[in-house]
């Protein structure tokens, strides 16, 4: 047995060479979830067993016709749709074809019960056989697919319409992780005696089920990141406005975390790029950047050891960074200790230079105190989450103080939240890193409450003041945002024969079903870049100007 990363860019060469490729419960459903990446999966030859539920919705991989996907809450027996199938020789069945002994239960970890199988209860994609389904008769899974197969050339239900390349049976088997405890802590072994009687049967089976002998179709791989003079690079843990990273798609988040930032910055008239956050940033792309935005959602520890800040710090184009976090003296050294409380609501901020360009149109008081909220407290799922966290220490050599908390009674008061550096300055991080071009800090955006993944923390906080000075900040590293175009910058075909199209600048995207007609509309909720999806109707577009 080989242990293989999970990729959203599978290395289909290699996993053709195995008898069985066996998908664990313990993945991120974003690796299985936009058109290159299921194209990639279901083009793969070789006989392929999956034991987690949340790939196999139609938003993902496409094995089954919806989304619903309750947990199991309790021990659990299975019913069997076929007796005389290979994967249940020896497991003792009642009168209604329902397991006498247990299939799974629930487990613990660190005391705490975790939640049980994922199990999808709608219908299975065409050509599907289900072969067992929960049979405990009260628990919420009841009925729902837990055994099924597929042969090669079946149509899935996800968006693109995929095709498998080779033989695909799902055998349902694994934990969800509970509140408190990461998604990549899903998947513990939950099989009683009976559970792993099938679970072996089932390798075996799959294991001689016919390989694909047809060649895969070729696979596009992602369109690379392009670098823009004039726009933003937004590091963040997602990918794209629409596309949460995989355990913030757990949690629930159907669009970026933090995309309510990147929208105001587009409305707004600024070409923003997304990149993924990494400890090993491409100086090159980034560098091509008017400015490199790097988001409160990102993990601290892609910016700690030597060589990651080393990487960061040594980034010439201006940057802004939204996350304390990040900025600690175990970190990248901007601040010189590791004291980090977080705001616990509304917060006003006292400015100590009124005359900077951040402050433009900002009214404050005699005491330089902003008279309107800069930030307040956020929600999600019907759950406060905590505040601003706001680093406490002094800044680190060079650094210039601008903005600190100025609300007495919070818990971050007198922190810095807002603070620039030249190019040169010192860090107080153990390496002492030099910084390579200018540095803004300008903290903002939620941190996740106990309960909510850590890829959830960044959601938009800012006031009407806030954001004003947000954007103020953004003009002064970068300049005003270019003029609106009427021009694409970029039109690429995808291999599902869609369009992405890409414009700078404040222009509206409108469609039209003809050449011929003047009614020309704007298309709902377009940003740049746009994906266009073709069907029976016919459609123009073009950009138009504010």
């Amino acid at each position: 047995m080989t242990r293989i990363v999970t990729s959203g860019t599978p290395n289909l060469t290699l996993l053709n060479t195995f008898d069985l490729v066996i998908i664990s419960r313990s993945v991120p459903s974003g690796d299985y979830q936009d058109p290159p990446e299921t194209a990639a999966w279901h083009s793969l030859g070789t006989p392929t067993m999956i034991l987690g539920g949340y790939v196999l919705r139609a938003s993902r991989l496409g094995f089954m016709t919806g989304n619903n996907i309750p947990d199991t809450a309790g021990p659990v027996s299975l019913n069997v749709t076929n007796p005389s199938h290979p994967i249940f020789p020896g497991i003792a069945l009642d009168a209604n074809k329902t397991m006498v002994n247990l299939y799974a239960d629930i487990v613990a970890f660190n005391d705490i019960s975790q939640r049980g199988i994922s199990v999808i209860t709608d219908p299975v994609a065409s050509g599907g056989t289900a072969l067992a389904t929960i049979g405990t008769d009260g628990d919420p899974a009841f009925g729902g697919t837990v055994i099924a197969e597929w042969r090669a050339g079946a149509t899935m239900s996800n968006g693109s319409a995929d095709k498998l390349g080779g033989s695909r049976l799902i055998f349902l088997t694994g934990s969800r992780e509970n509140s408190g405890l990461t998604s990549e802590g899903a998947g513990i072994f939950d099989l009683a005696a009976d559970g792993q009687k099938l679970f072996l049967n089932a390798v075996a089976y799959a294991a001689t089920l016919p390989r694909s002998q047809t060649t895969p179709p070729p696979v596009q791989p992602p369109a690379q990141p392009q670098a823009d003079p004039r726009g933003i690079a937004w590091i963040s843990f997602h990918s794209a406005d629409n596309r949460p990273s995989g355990a913030a798609a757990t949690a629930g988040f159907t669009n970026a975390v933090d995309v309510a930032c990147t929208d105001l910055l587009k409305r707004n008239g600024y070409s923003v790029t997304r990149i993924v956050t990494s400890g090993t940033p491409n100086a090159t792309l980034l560098n091509g950047f008017g400015l490199v935005i790097i988001s409160r959602s990102v993990p601290s520890a892609d910016y700690q050891d030597p060589p990651e800040t080393a990487a960061w710090h040594g980034i010439k184009a201006p940057t802004l960074i939204l996350g304390g976090y990040v900025l600690r003296a175990n970190r990248m050294g901007f601040v010189t200790g590791n004291n980090i409380p977080d705001t616990v609501g509304p917060v006003n901020l006292n400015v100590n230079d009124p005359a900077h360009p951040i402050f433009a149109g900002i009214a404050l008081d005699a005491s330089k105190t902003m008279v309107n909220p800069y930030a307040d407290v956020v929600m999600y799922n019907d759950i406060v989450q905590r505040g601003i966290s706001v680093n406490s220490d002094p800044v680190s050599e060079g650094g210039v103080v601008l903005a600190t908390i100025g609300t007495v009674d919070d818990p971050a008061y007198g922190g810095t939240v807002i603070t620039e550096w030249k190019a040169g300055a010192v860090m107080s991080n153990a390496s002492a890193d030099t910084v390579a071009g200018k540095r803004l800090v300008f903290l903002t955006g939620s941190r996740e409450n106990s309960g909510l993944t850590a890829e959830g923390a960044g959601i938009y906080d800012l006031q009407p003041d806030g954001a004003k000075m947000f954007l103020n900040a953004v003009k002064y590293l970068l300049g005003a945002p270019p003029a609106p175009s009427s021009k694409f910058d970029r039109i690429v075909r995808n291999a599902n024969g869609s369009l992405t199209i890409t414009w700078s600048g404040g222009s509206t995207l409108q469609s039209t079903p003809a050449l011929t007609s003047t009614a020309w509309t704007p298309v709902a909720g377009a940003t740049s870049p746009y994906t266009v999806t073709f069907s029976a109707a016919t459609g123009f577009y073009r950009l138009a100007s504010p």
